[in-house]
């Protein structure tokens, strides 16, 4: 009786028992743990930048409407020199009471609309600032996440040594080019 089908079915088991062994000396929830982690990432990576062109567009959209806003400025002077044009007219009295009285009236409401622009301002200014520190937040949770996942991604999920891991993954390949090698002379 010839010993080489003993042996190529030796080798077969062992190339068998070697891959079985390599598999369960694997550690499925590290292994599932970082696919997750994987998939985390990416999608804090997205909302990151998503959240960061969006943030950019609103800005823009800000800048935009205070370069187009027109200064109140304009407006108190304009009613401060027809103030000064009224108190100077010496003639129609009845109508120069009725002008002093609408020049004060919309002195008032200049300087309402001053106060009303200012407070705009200050609460713009602030909005942007909470803006600001939640995407600067936002970017430090990302950044934290990436770091996890780098972590995650550095644990080792393999449970069996280094050494019997390689030469389980020896006698498997070395099985399958065996058995490449009989097909391919058609043993």
């Amino acid at each position: 009786m010839d010993a080489r089908p003993k042996v190529r079915e030796a080798l077969l088991l062992g190339g068998l028992a070697g891959f079985l062994l390599s598999q369960a000396g694997t550690d499925r929830q590290i292994l599932a743990l970082q696919i997750h982690s994987d998939s985390v990432n990416a999608a804090a990576h997205l909302r990151d930048s998503t959240t960061s062109r969006v943030a950019d567009s609103l800005k823009a959209r800000i800048a935009a409407l205070q370069r187009a806003k027109r200064p109140v400025t304009q407006d108190s002077t304009g009613a401060a020199v027809a103030a000064l044009a009224v108190r100077d007219a010496k003639t129609g009295k009845d109508s120069a009471a009725a002008l002093v009285v609408q020049v004060a009236k919309l002195t008032s409401e200049v300087a309402t609309l001053k106060a009303n622009a200012a407070k705009d301002a200050q609460s713009l200014a602030d909005a942007l600032l909470r803006g600001d520190t939640l995407e600067t937040a936002l970017h430090k949770q990302t950044d934290a996440v990436a770091d996890l996942h780098d972590k995650i991604n550095a644990l080792n999920h393999h449970t069996l040594p280094h050494w019997l891991r390689l030469s389980f993954d020896v006698l498997q390949k070395g099985c399958a080019l065996k058995g490449a090698v009989d097909v391919i002379r058609g043993h």
